[in-house]
């Protein structure tokens, strides 16, 4: 369940920078100005994200029970788990 909740977060944030990316791309001078300003946090929030799930697949592959913060507290409200 948490991988899906951390696809779902990753194709919102990659939905968001799409989103921004085409309204202001657009604009002639200022627009290359958001293209970079836009790039950076999008280009963390991808590492990020990767970061997470190559640490949720080594613990999960050495058995090790591992909730990624926030999200996985989320995931089991979603299951029923209190």
């Amino acid at each position: 369940m948490q991988s899906i909740i951390l696809s779902g977060a990753l194709l919102l944030c990659w939905f968001v920078y799409w989103v921004a990316h085409w309204m202001l791309i657009h604009i002639p001078v200022i627009g290359v100005i958001f293209y970079i300003v836009l790039y950076l946090p999008w280009a963390f929030a991808i590492v990020a994200i990767f970061v997470f799930f190559i640490v949720a697949i080594v613990k999960a592959f050495s058995g090790v029970l591992w909730e990624i913060p926030y999200i996985g507290a989320m995931a089991r409200k979603q299951l029923g788990e209190t």
